[in-house]
């Protein structure tokens, strides 16, 4: 769907882009790893090399990864609501409310908005306020 708002659509972490990136980083170390071994083991073939290259760059690589993983989860957690709150989108469509209850949709006008919930992390769950007629995000909130 096409965007004429001006404002992104709602960024959840893509896991299955996360999964790939990982595995391409570790296969990157393991090959690495393997040639550094083949120089310093210069009788080693490079099979041998890649199973030794494994074993060392595992152990280390994949608490890391979670790790890594963690924070960058967590620090979309963090930052979900910067800019996009109810009063952010008050501020900028006042017309969209009347006595400060929601009226309509900034985009097409319609008064129906449902919940979508973008994410858990320790910093709440993460609930993306979309128009029912047109898809936008009108706004974002946090249930604690």
């Amino acid at each position: 769907m096409d965007r004429t708002d001006g404002q992104e659509p709602a960024r959840t972490p893509n896991i299955k882009k996360g999964i790939n990136e990982m595995i391409k980083r570790l296969l990157t170390y393991i090959a690495l790893v393997a040639v550094a071994f083949m120089f310093v083991l210069p009788d080693a073939n490079f099979v041998g090399s890649i199973v030794l290259a494994g074993f060392v760059v595992m152990p280390i690589y994949i608490p890391y990864s979670i790790w890594a993983g963690g924070r960058e989860i967590d620090k979309w957690g963090e930052n979900f609501l910067t800019g996009r709150t109810r009063a952010d989108y008050l501020e900028s469509n006042p017309d969209s409310f009347s006595n400060g209850k929601f009226k309509s949709c900034h985009q097409c006008g319609e008064k129906s908005v449902y919940l979508k919930q973008l994410g858990n992390t320790k910093h709440g769950i993460h609930q993306g306020h979309i128009c029912r007629g047109c898809g936008t995000e009108l706004w974002r909130s946090n249930l604690s």
